[in-house]
């Protein structure tokens, strides 16, 4: 009996995790969907990622409840038990495109592509692809042969055995967190010999800040659910890894908004709810695009000056 409650108390301490998670997302989100200056290229695919992970998170919260965790099975159970793994899934997947885009915009700068061809192929990669393993995972869960299957609602609402959870989830996981880990090696390793140069241009730097902020982002979630993923190889279960992967929202919403100058000016220049902001903010640098302005402005000198 003790271990029952101990066992209700961890799922409890889970829940109210992610649910303070989620606040912290929606917050996040609402900025984004508020401050034009955050929604380039990059900034879709922040918000379809922090979209994927709240929604994910708020299911997440129905598996952690005590009223579901020991075994009480039904159909809402097993749909949400495969709405975790779509949305969960497409978090993967975005924060997988942020790291591409980052790696194409600074590595494969010189290939011009249009916004909207490139917003258009993220889009179908990043909702497209988690549909189709989630496609494979329904399909698989109503097939009559002995199968791999998800067994969502078989002793509980999750995966329970490592076959399934590698299979299905932790495996794509892993390949979609070495390739971002490789995105940011090689943008790192060509943003630094750029920077090493004697006169380095003005959008490098800019570059570089974006860079940073955006490793921040796969730290927050990329090492933490490496973590996760490493502890399912051991028998005991990992609390502080956990407590970190249910406390994400909070960290990103630090890392997005807090400390970025960007946000505090923008959110200066514009009034919410008939409120004025502090005049300080105003006069904050914005380096992730201010250095690009100064780049535009020089080439725009050298054209001019040639004869």
């Amino acid at each position: 009996e003790a271990e029952v409650d101990l066992d209700r108390d961890h799922y409890s301490l889970y829940a109210t995790c992610l649910l303070i998670s989620c606040g912290f997302l929606l917050a996040t989100l609402i900025i984004y969907l508020l401050l034009p200056e955050l929604r380039d290229l990059q900034g879709k695919c922040v918000i379809c990622l922090i979209l994927s992970l709240m929604v994910g998170y708020l299911c997440l919260v129905y598996l952690q409840l005590p009223s579901t965790s020991p075994n009480v099975l039904n159909n809402e159970c097993v749909i949400i038990a495969f709405l975790t793994y779509f949305w969960m899934m497409s978090a993967f997947f975005w924060l997988n495109i942020n790291s591409f885009n980052m790696w194409r915009s600074s590595v494969l700068a010189h290939i011009s592509m249009s916004e909207r061809k490139l917003t258009l192929a993220y889009y179908l990669a990043g909702w497209g692809l988690p549909l189709v393993f989630l496609t494979v995972a329904l399909i698989s869960h109503h097939l009559p042969i002995n199968f791999i299957k998800p067994n969502f609602g078989v002793r509980s609402c999750w995966f329970q055995e490592k076959l399934e959870l590698w299979s299905y989830f932790y495996g794509p996981v892993l390949v979609l967190l070495i390739c971002n880990i490789v995105y940011f090696i090689s943008t790192a390793l060509y943003l630094w010999s750029d920077y090493r140069s004697s006169n380095p241009m003005p959008r490098i730097k800019s570059l570089r800040i974006k860079f940073c902020l955006y490793f921040k982002l796969f730290l927050v979630m990329g090492i933490t659910w490496i973590f996760e993923i490493l502890s399912s190889i051991d028998e005991e279960p990992w609390y502080v890894t956990d407590i970190l992967n249910c406390f994400q929202g909070v960290i990103i919403f630090v890392v997005m908004i807090l400390l970025r100058k960007r946000v505090w000016r923008a959110l200066a220049a514009k009034r919410l709810c008939g409120m004025r902001c502090a005049n300080c903010w105003q006069k904050m640098e914005d380096e992730e695009t201010d250095n690009e302005v100064v780049d535009e402005q020089q080439l725009s000198v050298d054209n001019v000056a040639k004869p």
